[in-house]
């Protein structure tokens, strides 16, 4: 396995675990999805996507956090810019350390 894909999931995870302590409304569903969010922008760091990766992270993060949007009920412009922020927050980190620990 690449290491870019277990920093993905470990971000992932990170950030989960943020969100569910401090945003009230946050549930165990958030950490689950961050997990999703960075074990795939981990694995597309490892692929050569015609597309760069600070453009299709946000992508994913607004189509996982609509999902989460759907399920909670709540804003759906709250949750999809928080989809899009997370998702370039964790393809910068596996991008910067992808660097550092290859």
């Amino acid at each position: 396995m690449d290491k870019r894909i277990l920093i993905g999931l470990v971000l992932g995870l990170l950030a989960g675990l943020v969100q569910y302590f401090l945003f009230p409304n946050a549930t165990s569903l958030n950490i689950i999805v961050n997990a999703v969010l960075g074990l795939i922008i981990g694995f597309s760091h490892t692929s050569k996507l015609p597309l760069k990766h600070f453009v299709v992270a946000p992508l994913i993060g607004l189509i996982l956090y609509a999902v989460l949007a759907i399920q909670n009920n709540t804003a759906w412009l709250d949750e999809l810019a928080t989809g899009a922020i997370f998702g370039l927050l964790i393809t910068y980190l596996v991008s910067l350390l992808g660097k550092k620990m290859g």
